[in-house]
Parts: C-alpha cells; structure tokens; sequence
C-alpha cells in the first residue's frame, strides 16, 4: 500500500481496525476531506454512515506520515441499528427550522438551506441516549444569524440547533416533555428526558 493514495491507506486501515473504534469497515464511512499540513502529515477525515446517511457528529480521522498511520481520532457510535425513516418532507422541516430560529432572533429575513437527511445519534452530540433517529439537518442563515437546525423526520420536531455565529456560546437544546417548548440552554443541567424535541405547527 505504500505507493497508493492517501485515502485508499486510509480506508485500509479502517477495513483492518475499524471494530476498534466502532466502525465494521470502510463501507460505513464516506470521505469528507483531505488536508496536509506544514509538516507534511495528511490528515483524512471521514464520515460515519448508516443507511447511505452521515450519522451526525460521527467521524473518524486517519492521521498519515508518509505510508505509515501516525494516529486516529474517533467519535463514532457502534451497533446503532436500522432507523426508520419517518415522513415529515424537507419543506415542512424548512418550515419547522424557520419558524423556530425567526421566532429566537425576531427576524423574518432569513434563508434556509436545502434540507439534508441525516442520523442523529444524542450520544455523538454529548447528550444522553443512544437510539438513533433520522433527522433533516437544516442551515437558516440571515443578518447576523447562522443556525444549524436539526428536525425530527418522523415527528416534525426540533431535536437540536446551535448558533455557527462566531462566539456564540447559546446553544439549545428542547425536551420534548409533554410539547415543552422551552430550551434547556449550554451548561444548563440535563433533565432526565432521553428524547428530545419541541413540535412546531406549520
């Protein structure tokens, strides 16, 4: 393999000793990027996926010198299971996204990205519960607003968003606890509800 490209030394050494970090094989990733730094180490990061869908927040990184594997980063979630794939559609998980983040930062100038399917585990995204869930990732972006939505794809419910601003330190996160619509915002303590999610009319 020494004379091969970085991605293929890469996928071979997740084929040989992917169970070690929860993946099977390569065949459960999909490569992301490949960057080289000032040293000369390349750097192939991947992404987990489950059904032909990126599990979100579940990555993996080979890290090469030369032919030889240097390290390997992992944040992956193992034995998750088939999901099934609900049927809210991408325009009302737009809606939904919308609705929630004109209604946090009071604007209605906002534009939503074309939602993506994706698997949210909320392990991968440092919450409690391993059960995974298809979600639509959606980006609503606006004056002084760039929020990262995910959506419920089976209940039409926010499950998690986050500001990309720079120095945004809010992120919420909804307990879907009878409908509860009020967030649980960072370094709040966790309540106890597994599932989250706040449904939103549309």
């Amino acid at each position: 393999m020494a004379g091969a490209a970085s991605p293929t030394r890469a996928r071979a050494f997740i084929n040989t000793y992917g169970k070690a970090f929860g993946i099977p094989d390569a065949t459960g990733t999909a490569l992301q990027e490949q960057t080289v730094d000032e040293l000369g180490m390349v750097h192939v990061r991947f992404q987990q996926t489950l059904q032909g869908l990126p599990i979100t927040g579940g990555e993996i990184t080979v890290h090469l010198r030369g032919a030889t594997v240097a390290a390997v980063n992992a944040r992956t979630r193992p034995r998750i299971g088939l999901v099934p794939a609900g049927s809210v559609t991408a325009e009302k998980a737009a809606k939904v996204a919308n609705r929630l983040v004109a209604k946090l930062y009071g604007t209605e100038e906002l534009t939503t990205t074309v939602p993506r399917r994706e698997i949210y585990v909320p392990a991968l995204m440092g919450r409690d519960g391993v059960r995974g869930r298809q979600v639509w990732f959606v980006e609503v972006y606006g004056p002084a607003v760039r929020e990262f939505v995910w959506v419920d794809a089976r209940l039409a419910a926010i499950v998690l968003h986050f500001s990309q601003r720079a120095g945004a330190l809010d992120r919420r996160v909804y307990d879907g606890e009878a409908g509860s619509t009020v967030p649980r915002c960072e370094g709040v303590a966790a309540t106890g509800v597994a599932d989250v999610g706040a449904g939103y009319d549309t």
